[in-house]
């Protein structure tokens, strides 16, 4: 079996290359429960698929789930902050590790998640070496 398969080492790789790009100072391998005051934007980077295994390759979906404080509660999104991130990702993709080809997929509409901030969520596609 590809030892590639594994969600876990996915996900850290995924997790390893997004703080490499420094999109933002926060990347969490999942939603914090309690945000800091202060705390401005944050990543999450999460596997959002199966794994599949072609025998030849495999092939996931991993996402990006981008947070950004509003400039105004639930009034004013930080437009200019989302320009900033989702910009130095689309240019550095697509990218690849050792063990995994990412490319880009597709993003969502921004959301106001409720609690002050925006969110937005960028889906990449993955091909799982052998």
């Amino acid at each position: 079996m590809n030892a590639n398969l594994n969600i876990t080492l996915l996900q850290r790789e995924l997790y390893n290359k997004i703080v490499a790009l420094n999109l933002s100072n926060n990347v969490f391998l999942k939603r914090p429960r309690v945000l800091s005051d202060g705390l401005s934007d944050y990543i999450v980077s999460r596997v959002s698929t199966n794994i599949y295994d072609w025998t030849a390759y495999g092939e996931a979906i991993v996402s990006l789930d981008i947070y950004v404080k509003d400039l105004k509660e639930g009034v004013t999104m930080n437009v200019g902050k989302f320009e900033s991130i989702n910009s130095t990702l689309l240019n550095n993709l697509p990218f690849a590790t050792a063990n995994y080809q990412f490319s880009y997929l597709n993003a969502t509409p921004t959301v106001d998640d409720g609690s002050g901030f925006t969110y937005q969520i960028i889906n990449i596609k993955v091909i799982i070496n052998n």
